[in-house]
């Protein structure tokens, strides 16, 4: 009995020892396989596992980790090596994870997924940012930029590279070595430039410099990265040498009108002047005539009166030689009147070679303003038509003096032949004292003379009249030639505004380049 006890307890000591071998050699087993594992052979699993009996399954867990962290790691060393070499198509494949394993390859594509929108993004920036640089190396524009701190010049573009290669030998450098020397190289007080390009807010700015025989105009900007940060001034810039020059050229040419039309006020001030000369001369002209007319008259009176004393000596012979006395004084005074006339006919052509000297004064003014107006172009239309007038006025006063001076002349003639009747008068009278026998005869024959007379004195009574009226004309064309060249001097003044505006508009527009 105790025998079989004892084989009994033997026994299972045996068995139990041998579990005990058979869970050492299980947990080793599995030790071994996780050692490879975290050594990163995950292709290390535990094989014969039958032979670990019940604690087989043990072993079988640890092969199931392993072959789902093998397929994780592998699936998501797949996915990420695809989506490093931009393969984003290639999704971590979830089926058959569960939990963590299920979360990480949710994880894993998320972030696959991620990526891929910051790498097409980047690609998108990317492109941009090489179709902004390109544009700016081919822009017909001459750029270039330095560097916020050092003012060291870091890049220039193509346009902005050829033109300094012709400017070169106005260079402190060649145009090859400029990227990379400081801006101070460019200028003769480098600490104010510093100064103002390293504060972004004194820009944008426009300067104008000299190169050599060239104008540059200058914008400097501020450049700023994507956070506001300043990272430098860039400079886009022209040679703008063509404008300056035409713009001079055309503040000379402003100059020159602007003179021109001073010149074509005084002018206009002069004609205003000579018209008003005109108008008072041409009254004393009227009043002259009026005068003439009055002379007149009194020698028409005074051939009545002869008359009236031939009547007288017909009837009273007895008295002949003092009536002759008395006629022969009638007759001085009719030859005094009458040379009056003369002279003041006389006077009438003196006024009327000048009023046409002033007509062809006014004439050459008008064509003068004329050639003034055609070289002011454009501005000088309006002063043009008005010299067209002017000069027209002037040609009117031009005829006008032309018939006064021919009805002076035929004045003067009718008072030669006056003066020549009063003289035969004169000699009549002077023999009626010699020969009062045919005293009769005188008589009829001084009736014959003093009809003649009146008719003469009549006829110049009418030409003076007719004096008078193209007198009255030309004080009117004279009047008109005022007011024609009030409207000169009008225009000449607008003129002389718009030059001075022009001027003041050109000086601005170089300041502006």
């Amino acid at each position: 009995m105790t025998d079989t006890m004892e084989a009994g307890g033997a026994t299972e000591a045996t068995a139990a020892m041998n579990d005990t071998d058979l869970i050492m050699q299980t947990f080793a087993a599995a030790s071994d396989i996780c050692r490879r594992a975290a050594d990163g052979d995950l292709e290390a699993r535990a094989t014969r596992i039958d032979q670990y009996g019940e604690y087989g399954e043990l072993l079988h867990s640890v092969n199931h980790l392993l072959d789902m962290t093998d397929a994780f790691v592998r699936e998501s060393g797949a996915s990420l090596e695809a989506a490093n070499a931009g393969r984003f198509h290639r999704a971590f494949l979830e089926r058959g994870m569960r939990g963590d394993f299920r979360r990480g390859a949710q994880t894993i594509n998320q972030a696959r997924q991620s990526m891929q929108k910051a790498t097409e993004e980047s690609a998108v920036a990317a492109a941009e940012s090489a179709r902004l640089q390109r544009m700016i190396e081919d822009m017909p524009i001459n750029v270039m930029m330095a560097d916020g701190e050092s003012l060291e010049l870091t890049y220039l573009n193509k346009e902005a590279r050829s033109t300094l290669a012709m400017l070169e030998e106005h260079l402190p450098v060649s145009a090859n070595e400029l990227v990379g020397q400081c801006i101070d190289i460019f200028h003769k007080n480098p600490q104010h430039q510093r100064e103002i390009l390293k504060n972004p807010s004194n820009m944008p700015l426009t300067v104008n410099i000299e190169v050599g025989p060239e104008v540059l105009k200058l914008t400097v900007s501020a450049v700023l990265d994507a956070n506001g940060t300043y990272i430098g001034p860039m400079v886009a810039w022209s040679v703008v040498t063509s404008q300056v020059n035409i713009a001079n050229d055309v503040k000379d040419v402003v100059s020159l009108v602007a003179s021109a039309s001073t010149e074509l006020k005084g002018d206009a001030e002069s004609m205003v002047s000579s018209a008003a000369e005109n108008a008072e001369q041409s009254l004393a002209v009227s009043a002259a005539s009026e005068q003439v007319t009055s002379n007149v008259q009194t020698v028409a009176a005074a051939t009545e009166e002869l008359s009236s004393s031939i009547l007288e000596i017909s009837r009273q012979v007895s008295d002949s030689n003092t009536i002759a006395q008395e006629a022969v004084a009638e007759t001085e005074r009719s030859n005094e009147v009458v040379q009056g006339l003369a002279d003041a006919a006389q006077k009438i052509g003196e006024v009327v070679n000048l009023i046409s000297d002033i007509a062809g004064q006014t004439n050459l003014l008008a064509l003068n303003a004329t050639i003034e107006a055609a070289h002011a172009g454009e501005a000088g239309k309006g002063f043009a038509v008005v010299a067209s007038e002017v000069k027209s006025l002037a040609n009117q006063t031009a005829s006008a003096t032309k018939d006064i001076s021919d009805q002076v002349s035929s004045i003067q003639d009718a008072t030669n032949d006056v003066v020549g009747a009063i003289r035969g008068i004169g000699v009549t009278i002077g023999n009626l004292s010699e020969i009062s026998a045919s005293i009769s005869s005188a008589v009829e024959e001084q009736g014959s003379a003093t009809e003649e007379i009146s008719r003469n004195v009549q006829e110049a009574a009418n030409g003076t009249q007719e004096v008078t009226g193209n007198i009255s004309k030309v004080s009117a064309t004279a009047s008109e030639s005022g007011q024609t060249a009030s409207k000169v001097l009008d225009a000449a003044n607008g003129l002389s505004q718009e030059a001075e505006k022009m001027q003041t508009q050109i000086e601005e527009f170089l300041e502006s380049l």
